[in-house]
Parts: structure tokens; sequence; C-alpha cells
């Protein structure tokens, strides 16, 4: 965000300094106006007026050269003579020109330098004429030999415009002509060292400044316009993503008041790591603690064979399933990565547990095939079999706590399950197959496949370490040595929920303790504090045949 900031910046910057002001444009429209080139002259006065519309002058100056365009087809009357000083010859006839020249008398002939008349250095309508009319007068004069009536008219001119550069060549070449007797050699070299610049026809080719200002507002104006609206729609995503709560593992998008995802259940607020936690992390590379209870899909470990039955049942579409396990073996886990891994092939949604009414179910459903999360329309169970039917893809529902399942959210569910694109795969405890055996038995008729978790073994354990900790942007296994993990796969028994609950203990302790490496010792204590305080039982070994499927 800062870096577009300040290349915005720079672009704008360079283009301020390269773009010419409405008083640059003037300035060189006078003096085209001067030369004769009446066609260039309204260019650069259009291209003033569109820098600055209200500058007055530039529009003043480009009417006066409109009217002149305009009188110069019909040979106009000579207007006022704008002598600024007596005279005494007769006036001086003026030859048709391009535009009509006013006719101005020639000052009086004294041997010092003309007197001239005192004037503000004004710019309005009236004295661009005038300087105007005195800038031909001297150019005429000029040519005919009459250096004193031409360095009148030339004084006149910067009189109204100081610094005109014209004009200034001009007397620059008189004062070399004037300085020495007046011979053909010394005119020839005056006209040499600075030739005089007519009256130009024809207008000249754009120069360099003006190619460079077309360039810029070619590229840089489409440029700049492009980086701003990048720039708004960067502030406005921003903005959007700083109003949300995004979670981490399914990228729901929450209030900023949720404290747990509305998907996922996963924890979205985490207290902030002290000092000496972000130091010791800072060791392994780590930006949390990896052993934390969240449900972490991406970190399932284990249990390829059973994954592999379920996909085999899912891709045959040959019906429900059932997964069985004790507590923490990590039932929630597996069916939320079915979730994420199934979903180019079925519309899969997670139901944290069961619904105390269908009406709820269906609500989630329909959200969820609509995609619509804030729909109004209540839909009645036949409306929803037909929503379920009429749907693209087929619907994959992951039921947890299936031990809670009752009599109707049951026969719901058997209802649901009998549409022809939508199959169930239901975890609980290990009760939860005799439940449904026992007190509804026409759902658990529907089951072709029940899948008992078993703990993980030794090299299951230590991959379950080596995901939480590249969840937590670490690599290996961290602080663990090999001998502690053996000590952590005994004391567990292999089961994920206790393997984390000692990971996370013996972690604080090295953390208070600055201790870089985790080992036996370590491990040990946690047993000892368990026993001594009995803050939590001790894990439970669990069954090791999977009950058979009737």
């Amino acid at each position: 965000m800062r870096r577009t900031l300040l290349i915005f910046f720079v672009l704008l910057f360079g283009l301020a300094v390269y773009a010419q002001t409405a008083d640059e444009l003037y300035n060189r429209a006078v003096n085209k106006y001067f030369l004769g080139q009446n066609d260039e002259a309204i260019s650069l006065l259009d291209q003033a007026l569109e820098v600055d519309p209200s500058n007055v002058q530039a529009r003043s100056l480009r009417n006066e050269i409109y009217g002149e365009m305009r009188k110069a087809a019909p040979p106009a009357a000579p207007s006022t003579t704008l002598s600024p000083a007596p005279v005494e010859e007769a006036p001086v006839s003026v030859p048709a020109v391009e535009r009509p020249v006013t006719r101005i008398a020639p000052p009086r002939v004294r041997p010092t330098a003309p007197v001239r008349v005192v004037k503000k250095p004004a710019v309005g309508r009236v004295a661009t004429t005038a300087a105007h009319e005195f800038f031909v007068q001297g150019e005429k004069s000029y040519t005919a030999g009459d250096y004193l009536k031409a360095k009148y008219y030339f004084a006149s001119v910067l009189e109204i415009y100081p610094g005109h550069q014209e004009s200034l060549k001009y007397l620059g070449k008189i004062e070399l002509l004037t300085a020495a007797p007046a011979t053909p050699e010394a005119k020839v070299t005056a006209e040499a060292a600075e030739p005089a610049a007519p009256v130009a026809t024809v207008p000249p080719a754009p120069g360099v400044f003006d190619w460079l200002n077309t360039i810029l507002l070619l590229v840089f104006l489409p440029f700049i316009a492009i980086m701003s609206l990048i720039i708004v729609a960067r502030m406005v995503y921003h903005w959007w993503r700083a109003s949300h709560v995004y979670c981490n593992e399914c990228g729901k998008r929450n209030s900023l008041s949720s404290e747990f995802c509305s998907k996922c259940g996963n924890r979205l607020k985490f207290t902030e790591l002290t000092s000496l936690e972000k130091s010791w992390f800072q060791q392994f590379g780590w930006v949390k603690n990896p052993f934390s209870l969240n449900i972490i899909p991406d970190t399932f470990a284990g249990h390829q064979q059973d994954i592999s039955i379920i996909m085999e049942k899912l891709n045959k579409l040959s019906g429900h399933i059932l997964i069985i396990g004790g507590m923490g073996t990590g039932k929630s886990t597996l069916l939320q990565w079915l979730e994420k891994n199934l979903k180019l092939g079925f519309e899969t949604i997670y139901v944290m547990r069961p619904a105390s009414r269908p009406e709820e179910l269906i609500d989630l459903v329909a959200a969820t095939l609509t995609k619509r999360t804030t729909h109004t329309h209540k839909y009645s169970v036949y409306e929803f079999q037909e929503l379920c039917k009429k749907y693209r893809k087929n619907i994959l529902l992951l039921l947890d706590e299936a031990h809670e399942f009752n009599e109707s959210f049951e026969q719901f569910l058997r209802t649901l399950g009998d549409l022809p694109n939508v199959y169930l795969v239901m975890a609980g405890l290990p009760q939860a197959r005799e439940k449904l055996k026992r007190d509804l038995p026409a759902l658990f008729d529907r089951i072709v496949e029940s899948i008992f978790l078993q703990a993980l073994s030794f090299d299951e354990t230590k991959e379950l370490i080596q995901k939480r900790i590249a969840n937590a942007k670490g690599s290996g296994l961290g602080p663990f040595s090999v001998p502690a993990i053996k000590k952590i796969y005994d004391l567990s028994y292999g089961i994920p929920r206790g393997i984390l609950k000692i990971c996370d203990w013996v972690v604080s302790k090295a953390v208070a303790s600055k201790k870089p490496v985790i080992e036996v010792a370590d491990i040990e204590a946690y047993r000892e504090e368990i026993k001594s305080a009995r803050l939590a039982p001790e894990p439970e070994k669990p069954a090791v045949e999977a009950p058979k499927n009737e």
C-alpha cells in the first residue's frame, strides 16, 4: 500500500513538473502572434484555456486573433493612428499583408533617442493590439533600412512586453549596424551574425516540448487514472476485510464479535503472545502455539486405510457410512477433512451436532445449496426434497455427534437419505452404533460401512506433531527430540487429543524456563504433575479391535 501511494505521488509530481502553466502557454502564443503564426497562436491559447478556463488575457487575445482573421478576407479600412508622439512627416502607407495592419505615423527624427511614451506593462486587448502593430511596423522599418524608426517601434513593444525575444534580437542587430558606418560589408556582417526572423507563412513543426507534453497527456494521465482506481479499490478491500473476521481454516466470513467460526467452529480470537513466548517461538519460526486444541483439518494424520475405505464407498455411491471412535481420536477432524477435500465431487456440508428441530437442518442445507445465507424463504419438507433432487451435484452431509441422534431427527435423516443424490457420513462415540441399532433400526439398516478409528501409531504421532508445527510456520520436529516423542506416544497411547495436550504443557514449561530442547525428562514431569495435582485424568488405553459389521 505504501509503495503504491509513493509511485502515485512521484508520477503526479513528474506530471506537474513537465506540464505547462496557462501563463507559459499564453506567452508562447503572444510570440507566435507577433510572428504572424495565427493558427499556432490560437492552438496555444486553446491549451491555456484548457489549463485555466478563467484566464481573461488568453480569451481576449484569442478573440482578437479571430477578429483579425475574419477581417482578412475583404480589405479592411485603416484603423485610428496609435502614434504615441506628435509627428511631422506624412503618414506612412502600409502595404497589404496576410492580415490588416494599422498605419502608425513614424516619429519625428531627432539626433537623440526617440521620445517614448511610458506605458504600464499590463497585458490587455488594447495593449496586445498596439504591441502587435508596433512589432509589424518595426519589421517594415528594419527591412526598409530606417533603423531609427525600427528601434523606436521595437522599444515600444518591450515597454508593453518586457523581455520579448524577437524585439530584443532586432534591437541587437540595429545596435550592431549603427555602431559602425553603414557600409554594405557591415550590413552583411550583421545579417550573418544573427539573421532576421521574417514573418512565417507556414507553421513550423512542433518542437520537442510540444511532443513531450503530448506524450505526457497520452501516457501518464491514463496511467495515473488507473493507479487511482487501484488505490481506491485496495482501500475499499482493506476496509471490507477490517470490518469482518475470516477463519484461517475454512475461510468463512464472520462478524467482528464472533469468537468461533460459524462454519467449522475454529477459534477466531487468540490471546496475544507474551514477549517471552514470541522470543522462544522465533527460535523455531513459529507464529503461534502449534498445539492448541482447535480443529485444524490440514493437520489430520494417520488413518490412511480408513480414508481409502471411505473414498471407495463414496466414489461408488454405495450408501451411508458410520465412523465411531473414543473421545479425542479425531472424528471431528476427519469429518472436516472430508468436507474440505471432497468439494469437487460433492456439495459437502458439515453439521457440528444434531439439530433440535429438523427445520434447522433444512435451513442450513437450503442456505448452502442456494448460496444465500440470509434467505427468508422457509422450505417445507416436500419443497426441500424437490430442492435436493434438482441440485446439480451429489450432496454429502457430514454429521457429528451421532450418539446424540433422537427419533425425530433420525426420521428426517432417513427421509433425506432416501433421496437419490444425498449421502450421509456420521461420526460418534462407540455407543452410537449400538444406539442406532437398538433405537433407530431403519437408519442403521441403511449404513453400508462402519469404521472404527484406532489410536495413532508412533510414526503417525510424529506426523501429527510435524503437521502441527508446519501449520504454525515451523519445520521438522522443532524443539522435540525423537526419544521425547516416543515418550509422548507411550503416555498418550496415540490418542491425538492426548498428544496435543502433552505437547502444549511441555512447550509452556520450556518457554517459562527458556529451555531450547524438550527431552524425555520434560515429558516425565507432565506425568508427575498430573498425578500430584490431578489436573486431568490419564488417557485410557483404547480398544484394539473394532466392532464388526452386522
